[in-house]
């Protein structure tokens, strides 16, 4: 056996951390500015798609496997959002105006994204309960 080469447990160097495993082993290799640029053209593209399937299909009456394909897609372009709002915040020569964008827009569309994932997801509330809370308010302001 090769003295220099250390054996790696699972979990990462430190004896089984989980979140290292992850951050360790399945870290996206580098990729260009160009290349980010692209993504995330692409993924306002996709988050305009998704707004069109919102108005489309789930303002109507959704089948469940619409609201789980919303929930899905809607998830992945939340989280792909906060990443990159992140990595543009800190990235000095990402220059996003040059694809017309800036980090404000990617930041605005994340916040979009949460809305309506909450608008279609959150049951909290049913529309029965909100109507009823809505007649109560106003029929005891008056």
């Amino acid at each position: 056996m090769n003295p220099t080469v250390s054996k790696v447990k699972m979990g990462g160097h430190r004896g089984g951390n989980i979140l290292e495993f992850y951050t360790e082993e399945f870290r996206p290799g580098p990729t260009t500015i160009e290349v980010f640029r692209q993504h995330l053209i692409q993924w306002f593209f996709a988050a305009k798609h998704l707004r069109f399937f919102e108005a489309a299909v789930l303002l109507k009456e959704p089948s469940p496997d619409n609201m789980a394909s919303h929930r899905m897609v809607c998830s992945a372009l939340i989280t792909f959002g906060e990443f990159a709002g992140h990595y543009a915040r800190g990235e000095e020569n990402l220059n996003l105006s040059a694809v017309g964008l800036s980090v404000e827009d990617v930041e605005a569309e994340t916040r979009m994204l949460r809305d309506n994932f909450k608008m279609f997801h959150d049951t909290t509330m049913s529309g029965g309960e909100a109507e009823d809370v809505l007649k109560k308010a106003f029929n005891e302001s008056k």
